[in-house]
C-alpha cells in the first residue's frame, strides 16, 4: 500500500505566480507540507529543491470548461482549480458557499484541490490547516459555477517518483 503524502499547497500558491500550478509542479517538484516554510512573508516563495517529496512527469491541460467537464475529471482524480474569492473566504467556517465575491471587496485567486462532490456541492481542500472551514475543506455550490470553479483547472496525469 502506498503511503499518503501531505504535499504543500502553500508552495504552489507562493511559487507558481501567474503561471500554471501543475506546470510549476512539473518543473520544480513538490515539497511536503511539513517541510515547506509557511511563514514566508507576503507570499514569498520558500522552495527548497533539497526537500522535494514528489516529482511530476507530465501535467494535464488547463481547462476553461463547464461544471459537467469538471465533474467528469473529478470522478477520475483530484483536480487543481483556481477560484476567485474575496477576503471572506479566509473566514469560512462551514456550509455551502454560493458566491465567493460580494462585489464590494477586493478579489483574490486561490488555488484549491477539488477532491469530490455530492448533489449539492464541490468539496475543495484549501492550504489552511484543519482548523479552517470544515476540517480544512470548503463546499462550493454546484450548478452555479461558484467562485468560477469551472473556469481554470488542471488534471495531473503522472508522477515520476515519490522521494
Amino acid at each position: 500500500m502506498q503511503k499518503h503524502r501531505d504535499l504543500s499547497s502553500q508552495q504552489i500558491q507562493d511559487c507558481s505566480g501567474d503561471g500554471s500550478p501543475l506546470s510549476y509542479a512539473a518543473e520544480s517538484g513538490l515539497m511536503a507540507a511539513s517541510a515547506y516554510n509557511n511563514a514566508a512573508p507576503g507570499g514569498v516563495c520558500a522552495f527548497d529543491s533539497a526537500t522535494v517529496a514528489v516529482s511530476v512527469a507530465f501535467v494535464g491541460r488547463t481547462r476553461n470548461g463547464t461544471e459537467a467537464e469538471l465533474n467528469a475529471a473529478v470522478e477520475l482524480a483530484p483536480v487543481i482549480a483556481t477560484i476567485v474569492a474575496d477576503d471572506s473566504f479566509n473566514r469560512y467556517e462551514g456550509g455551502v458557499i454560493g458566491a465567493c465575491v460580494d462585489g464590494a471587496s477586493a478579489t483574490f485567486s486561490w488555488t484549491v484541490l477539488v477532491v469530490g462532490f455530492d448533489d449539492e456541492a464541490w468539496t475543495v481542500k484549501n492550504e489552511y490547516s484543519s482548523t479552517w472551514g470544515e476540517e480544512g475543506y470548503a463546499r462550493l455550490q454546484r450548478g452555479v459555477n461558484a467562485c468560477n470553479i469551472s473556469v481554470g483547472w488542471e488534471v495531473p496525469e503522472g508522477v515520476v517518483s515519490l522521494m
